[in-house]
């Protein structure tokens, strides 16, 4: 499962909800036959995009009452239903856990970590890395990062990433 949006409120009186989404790509809803909320799977019937939000009518979930029920829950599709993210993008769930490594210019690598939580704070997701020394850095292209979700493993330029990180007292 993967986690789409959240549910700000109703919208109008016949069960539409408003939700907030929580992918770089809300054109993916437009793809969904059914969700997930809750625990329970509703088959989509209807979908907008306006002003930033994604407004949903969903099978079972016919009247406001019924739509307020569901506010501030989250919203998931099926990994089968989901597209795959854009090449240099990736799923947060598949960072988290990833060993960072630092390369200097001699192009020895040095571990700083286990990345633990990713932010995402708008101008650039902020990494969160558990190691011997806690750090977080935003996650910039010039960083030059390779990533290997594979082998669970980025890579980033040591020099760049020092006038970045973040060190934890």
């Amino acid at each position: 499962m993967i986690e789409v949006g959240v549910i700000l409120k109703a919208q109008g009186i016949k069960g539409g909800l408003k939700i907030k989404p929580l992918t770089d790509d809300p054109a993916r809803f437009k793809r969904l036959k059914n969700v997930f909320v809750d625990g329970k799977i509703y088959p989509v019937t209807e979908y907008s995009f306006r002003d930033g939000h994604v407004f949903l009518s969903l099978d079972g979930v016919s009247d406001r009452n019924a739509a307020e029920a569901l506010k501030d829950q989250y919203v998931y599709a099926a990994d089968s239903d989901a597209v795959k993210p854009k090449k240099g993008s990736y799923f947060i769930r598949d960072l988290v856990g990833c060993q960072v490594f630092s390369i200097g210019p001699d192009g020895r690598e040095a571990l700083l970590g286990e990345v633990e939580s990713v932010g995402q704070y708008g101008a650039a997701d902020v990494f969160f890395v558990k190691g011997g020394q806690n750090l977080m850095f935003p996650f910039l292209k010039r960083l030059g990062a390779a990533v290997d979700i594979g082998a669970k493993k980025i890579t980033v330029d040591a020099q760049v990433l020092s006038e970045v990180v973040v060190f934890e007292d």
